[in-house]
């Protein structure tokens, strides 16, 4: 195993702590297996993911350089030129942001981020998506709920668990976004919908990294994994359950916090010119 031959095993009925030792080394080389595997399929994956838009843009600016096309053809070329550059950027930052969280670099720029505000820009960026599929976006959520993170961060969390929703649910049903207080310390945000579900199989390896449940509609297999992370990093916790043939729900749990009070920039003014001018 030391030289890297996982696919040997301990054999024998070994008792007491030799017995131990051996079922943890064997369980070791199995997971080391498996892990490989997961690396081997994201590799082809994502070579594959990334072959897709480069031959599009490599086809269609050999195309427009070639000259000789309308207006309107040209501004079909360079739309999906657009289209499938901002598909690369997209998968690129994926892998970067992994790669951060496996090195905890990621930095976090926190704040007071109101929940409510936070699920209506995720629906607003969403929203064209759903729109092509005839999906209604629902929003349910208290007023005053805030938490403290990193707002950029969180709402790549919701884009992502909004994105899945939509590309798994049928076309003319509706996604639930709903947020509430749970206990006095905590609140639940959840993403609901009636789509194609996942496997009892799945639903416990879905969370892992690289693993992707269909293959066939794209990807890194990272979302989920990153979104998880992310969520740890805000103490919190991300809880999935998933019936196959009747939807998904996420639910994302973050601790609450208290809203600041707004500073007057007139008060201060005004404080500010009673003060003597050297303490100024």
């Amino acid at each position: 195993m030391a030289k890297g031959r996982f696919n040997v095993r301990i054999k024998g009925n070994y008792k007491f702590e030799i017995g131990d030792l051996a079922s943890t080394l064997n369980y070791m080389a199995q997971e080391i297996v498996r892990s490989n595997q997961i690396k081997d399929d994201f590799i082809s994956s994502i070579s594959h993911e990334l072959r897709t838009p480069l031959t599009s843009i490599k086809g269609w600016s050999e195309t427009l350089v070639s000259g000789g096309y309308d207006p309107e053809e040209t501004k079909l070329g360079v739309s999906i030129i657009s289209k499938e550059s901002e598909r690369l950027i997209g998968l690129v930052e994926e892998i970067l942001d992994f790669s951060k969280l496996q090195q905890n670099q990621m930095k976090l720029s926190i704040g007071i981020v109101d929940v409510k505000v936070l699920l209506q820009e995720t629906i607003l960026n969403i929203w064209a998506k759903a729109e092509k599929k005839r999906i209604h976006l629902v929003l349910e959520c208290e007023d005053g709920i805030y938490v403290k993170g990193d707002a950029n961060r969180l709402k790549q969390v919701f884009l992502n668990l909004v994105d899945n929703a939509v590309k798994f649910s049928h076309e003319e049903s509706s996604i639930e976004l709903s947020a509430k207080r749970i206990s006095a310390t905590e609140t639940a945000i959840m993403v609901r919908d009636s789509g194609i579900g996942i496997s009892e199989a799945h639903i416990s390896r879905v969370k892992d990294r690289f693993f992707q449940v269909d293959a066939l509609n794209g990807g890194t297999g990272l979302g989920l994994a990153i979104s998880q992370q992310i969520v740890e990093l805000h103490h919190g916790k991300l809880e999935m359950e998933s019936e196959l043939g009747s939807g998904t729900e996420v639910t994302v749990i973050l601790p609450l916090t208290e809203k600041l009070p707004e500073v007057n920039s007139d008060h201060v003014a005004q404080i500010t010119a009673t003060l003597p001018e050297s303490d100024v």
